[in-house]
């Protein structure tokens, strides 16, 4: 019997593997999304004495880990002192969640933009604001089923915080590329005293 020869598969063609990564890298992204907004969802979804028990048990962990003296305190002073944390920690908390989905949201965008060329510039620093801030309400509205009045503040307090990551994100993005044009002049200034030493 004459062996069939095993035919060979033509090599993937570098466009059609970078085209791959792209579309992979931008699924990746839109998953962190939704992950980050699951999250915010669940953590809506707490009732006021839940999401009161879960804040207070962090608080005190990062109260206790920062003021070392803490549990010498007298009883009253104790309070006190977990009572300003707890504001100042909740508000954080509200922040950080939506400054990591702004941040997130602006990448995909901007990554899209780079990479499929399908998505104009402005729109990758107006589309990120505009969700952002429907999100934020639609998570204050939320909490009316929770049990939470919906506040105004944490309206604003969500919306700062997506805002300063699509900022970072962006200005993260112009500094890179503003790196990349300045190295190929910086060669180009040094070519000429080369030349004239080897001359």
């Amino acid at each position: 019997m004459i062996a069939k020869k095993k035919e060979r598969r033509a090599p993937k063609s570098p466009e059609r593997v970078r085209r791959v990564g792209h579309i992979t890298a931008t699924v990746i992204l839109a998953v962190l999304i939704l992950i980050n907004m699951a999250v915010i969802f669940q953590f809506s979804s707490a009732s006021r004495e839940e999401s009161g028990e879960l804040s207070e048990g962090i608080t005190r962990k990062v109260v206790v880990t920062l003021y070392r003296d803490f549990e010498d305190l007298p009883a009253g002073e104790q309070s006190l002192v977990m009572q300003k944390a707890h504001r100042y920690i909740r508000k954080a908390a509200h922040f950080s969640e939506f400054t990591l989905l702004g941040f997130l949201s602006a990448c995909l965008l901007l990554y899209i933009s780079g990479a499929f060329r399908r998505i104009k510039l402005w729109l990758t620093l107006t589309a990120p604001t505009v969700f952002t801030l429907l999100y934020a309400i639609s998570d204050e509205v939320h909490q009316i089923f929770s049990d939470r009045g919906p506040r105004v503040t944490d309206v604003l307090i969500d919306f700062s915080g997506a805002v300063c990551g699509i900022l970072l994100i962006h200005g993260l993005v112009w500094l890179f590329a503003h790196g990349k044009r300045e190295r190929p002049s910086r060669r180009g200034k040094r070519s000429p005293k080369r030349r004239e030493h080897h001359a």
